[in-house]
């Protein structure tokens, strides 16, 4: 800005003569300065714009840099000036603002802003790493190092040791929820002491399992401890010695109170039967953590398949292509056919069937195939009555099917598009679609999207989704109703009907009094 620009003397004093002169000169002789180093006037060359602007100045640009996104938020490119305690207000300001926005910079403020409380509270708080440029005092202070650990648990390791040694709260605070490995866990940097107080190794292990084991051998041997560690933590079992995990009475135990214990077991295949079994009853994907053997046996694959289908995908092969066991995944959950050996999931009637009845849109996979089923009366009536839609993947014998049509509509009414023969000028079909959506109007014969009653009670079933329509629902569709206008199209059933209907002011006034939107469309 021109008005950062030096100005020499004599340009201030000739300004009251020369109102221009100053801000046109001031660019020349700035030019002068970067062409012609030895050419001084008076102004240092080596000076930046910003130390030559005032200090105030300068603070707001400062400033400026901390507090806008667009400013680069790095402390260590400000000057000494401001980093420092030469204005000690202004340097609270700058140093509070640029730790406010990266903790980080704390290492870039002088050591008097190291060592002020507030400051590095700010900083730790904003990023706990921050903690290892606070003064030695301030890593022994108690507010500060909790208030590091719970942003980041990294930073116990710069804590003070007294405070890693005798304060429970925050070593605990310091363990973060982990993926179980030991060399990830903060607890590693607690003292002795901490370690041996089974509470918090408990609490610890809540968050994450590896904290098990920083426990003492004795208690890690310890049954109760164990056992209680494995309430808390189920992935315990990890860390706990082999001999605990080939006992099958601690292992059942396990089980019935966590499936995922199956997944730690270390007994033989005649013991972790009934234990696998036991597991598959709570969730049937715990047959993925069971023996290949087990994985292979009819009677838990089917207890785990009634559970949960999509335990299919653990199965044998040869079981995987076993009909009942297939036929029981599919009815508990249709996306388990995925895992169907052969082609069960698209040939068989009664695995289809099952299939449809949870989700018609399965019927176009079956087309896909070709199979010979999208023209089984059964299975299509079964696929329209889950989803009217699917009667697009029919057979088109059962597309002209009036039965099969109705069925479809009053599911789904937008599937009178796929309707084949007259049906889509029967008024009894065209009337069931229309009530289920009013936009199937707009699939209609055009001897019936100028019928009157046909018109109303698409309006009708328009007026009913606006009544049940949420604040937000409603406000949604008025503005589309209003980007529609404005680029002219339209979103109300009647854009299907004649013009001779939208403009008959007597039928006009009682699709106004049915759906009010209606009143665009006249």
């Amino acid at each position: 800005p021109r008005s950062r620009t030096p100005r020499p003397d004599f340009l201030a004093r000739a300004s009251p003569w020369l109102p221009g002169a100053p801000a046109a000169m001031s660019c020349v002789f700035a030019k002068c300065v970067f062409l012609l180093p030895g050419l001084t006037l008076g102004v240092e060359t080596r000076l930046t714009r910003n130390d030559l602007a005032t200090p105030d100045t300068r603070l707001e640009e400062v400033m400026w840099n901390a507090e806008n996104p667009k400013g680069h938020g790095d402390l260590s490119k400000v000057g000494e000036y401001w980093r420092s305690g030469f204005k000690k207000q202004d340097n609270w300001k700058v140093v509070m603002a640029y730790v406010g926005r990266d903790g980080k910079n704390l290492q870039h403020a002088g050591e008097v802003w190291q060592g002020i409380k507030p400051i590095v509270l700010a900083a730790v708080r904003q990023c706990g790493d921050a903690l290892e440029y606070a003064h030695p005092d301030l890593r022994n202070d108690r507010d500060v190092v909790l208030a590091a650990v719970k942003q980041e648990g990294s930073a116990l390791y710069y804590a003070s040791q007294a405070l890693k040694d005798e304060d429970g709260e925050i070593v605990l605070a310091a363990v973060e929820p982990g993926n179980g490995w030991r060399e990830d866990n903060r607890l590693r940097w607690a003292g002795p002491a901490l370690k041996a107080d089974p509470e918090l190794i408990l609490a610890a292990v809540e968050k994450d399992c590896s904290s098990f084991t920083f426990a003492p051998r004795a208690l890690q041997n310890d049954t109760n401890f164990v056992w209680a560690a494995v309430e808390r933590n189920v992935h315990v079992l990890f860390w706990v010695a082999d001999e605990m995990r080939r006992d099958k009475t601690f292992v059942m135990s396990a089980v019935r109170k966590n499936f995922r214990a199956l997944k730690y077991a270390r007994l033989d295949l005649t013991d972790v039967a009934p234990i696998a079994l036991a597991a598959v009853l709570q969730d049937g994907m715990a047959l993925c953590w069971a023996p290949v053997e087990l994985m292979g046996d009819p009677s838990i694959v089917m207890a785990a398949v009634k559970q949960a289908g999509a335990a299919l995908e653990c199965a044998s092969e040869e079981l995987r292509s076993n009909k009942t066991i297939v036929l029981a995944a599919v009815q508990q959950d249709v996306r388990a056919g995925a895992y169907a050996g052969g082609d069960l999931f698209f040939s068989d009637k009664d695995v289809v069937m099952a299939a449809v009845a949870q989700d018609g849109n399965h019927l176009y996979e079956v087309r896909s195939e070709d199979n010979f089923l999208i023209e089984d009366r059964e299975v299509v009536l079964a696929a329209v009555s889950a989803d009217g839609y699917a009667l697009g993947a029919a057979g088109d014998a059962l597309r002209g099917d009036r039965e099969v049509v109705l069925e479809a509509v009053k599911n789904d009414g937008i599937a009178l598009r796929f309707a084949l023969g007259n049906w889509q000028a029967d008024r009894g079909v065209v009337l069931e679609a229309v009530t289920q959506n009013g936009f199937a109007l707009e699939h209609a014969a055009s001897n019936l999207t100028g019928d009157p009653e046909v018109v109303l009670a698409a309006f009708r079933q328009q007026a009913q989704l606006w009544h049940h329509a949420g604040e937000d629902r409603r406000r949604t569709i008025l503005e589309d109703v209003r980007q529609e206008s404005k680029y002219g199209e339209t979103r109300t059933p009647l854009k299907c009907a004649p013009e001779e209907l939208t403009a008959d002011p007597k039928f006009m006034l009682k699709a106004v009094g049915a759906y009010g939107l209606a009143l665009r469309d006249a």
